[in-house]
């Protein structure tokens, strides 16, 4: 395989719908591979559409044109043209994703939170809790804190919720937005090495690290992300 992800001509652009429809164009003929092994940095001025890009990706946005050719199950799927029910099950077994922002359904405790994408996989609360406990445990979670809902957790602990839970499962691939940003240098440490285990165990990588240090301790290239018409998103 000498590909995880392929980016094809992709293009993308927004469009203001209160503003006379103007449009902004994001991506054009956009290309990028991803291969096995490999942690992609991606780079660029604020607002130039690295987050979107991640977006793109996963599935959240629909893309103008081009393909997103991923390696899944054994076969070659376009998520740029997937159906939802596809989308999904790529997400559950292939793809995995840390958002900048927690989104979890209220009142739901942090530990089953933690363990939702190995339950969903059909695997019992029994097996994966003790993954849960350690990621939690490594991430300086109190235990106080495993039976609430992280709906009322400082924005720190959330983005510790949201690495465990993105870390609990294996993915072939995982698309990182930020993921230390709001997280003192203990904890951001502790964050890079669950990172590196995963990288270590086959893991490829698409993330955003704004911190240079954390980028240089991940990243195996970087891909520049280039403003199209001076006018980005």
């Amino acid at each position: 395989m000498k590909w995880m992800i392929d980016v094809d001509r992709l293009n993308k652009n927004f469009f203001l719908h209160t503003q006379g429809e103007a449009k902004i164009p994001v991506f054009r003929d956009f290309h990028m591979k991803l291969k096995p092994g490999e942690s992609i940095a991606l780079v660029g001025p604020s607002g130039v559409g690295k987050s979107t890009l991640l977006r793109l990706l996963y599935g959240n946005y629909k893309t103008g044109s081009g393909k997103i050719l991923v390696h899944h199950n054994g076969d070659v799927l376009n998520m740029a043209g997937a159906d939802p029910h596809m989308i999904l099950h790529i997400r559950k077994w292939t793809i995995g994703y840390v958002s900048q922002f927690l989104r979890v359904i209220p009142r739901v405790p942090a530990i089953q939170v933690v363990m939702e994408p190995l339950t969903v996989r059909g695997a019992s609360e029994k097996e994966v809790r003790p993954r849960a406990e350690e990621l939690l445990s490594r991430l300086r979670i109190p235990e106080r804190l495993w039976s609430l809902s992280p709906t009322t957790f400082s924005g720190g602990e959330q983005q510790r919720i949201n690495i465990a839970r993105g870390f609990s499962a294996t993915y072939p691939v995982m698309l990182l937005d930020e993921p230390t940003a709001s997280l003192d240098p203990v904890n951001s440490g502790t964050v890079v090495e669950i990172i590196k285990e995963a990288i270590g165990m086959g893991t490829s990588i698409i993330g955003i690290f704004h911190d240079e240090d954390v980028r240089n301790r991940l990243a195996s290239r970087c891909v520049e992300i280039q403003p199209v018409n001076n006018h980005t998103k």
